[in-house]
């Protein structure tokens, strides 16, 4: 008789869920925005996954807010490196798959 396999997630899961966290998100939670403890509240004690991409859309957002006055270059440093201090596990995509899922779904890239 063939042994059965079941594929469960490991006890990691369990502990610190995975999470798939996007620039928005996490810009609330840095600046401070009105959406800042919701994004606290939905990353606390997740495992933080994100496209490679969300560091230059991070650095981005807080180059305007500062070239727009809405922050200091100062702030502006201290959330990026503030960013840089949370644990997000960056993954590569593949431009194909993402093109075709957005085109399936009627989504943004």
């Amino acid at each position: 008789m063939p042994r059965l396999i079941v594929a469960e997630p490991s006890g990691v899961y369990y502990e610190r869920p995975p999470l798939v966290v996007d620039s928005s998100l996490v810009i609330a939670f840095l600046f401070h925005d009105e959406d800042a403890r919701e994004a606290e509240m939905r990353m606390d004690g997740r495992a933080l996954h994100a496209p490679q991409l969300i560091d230059l859309e991070i650095a981005n957002v807080c180059r305007s807010r500062m070239s727009s006055t809405l922050v200091t270059l100062s702030e502006a440093r201290e959330s990026l490196n503030d960013f840089l201090l949370l644990d997000v596990e960056r993954h590569d995509f593949d431009i194909r798959a993402t093109f075709e899922l957005a085109s399936r779904y009627g989504l943004t890239s």
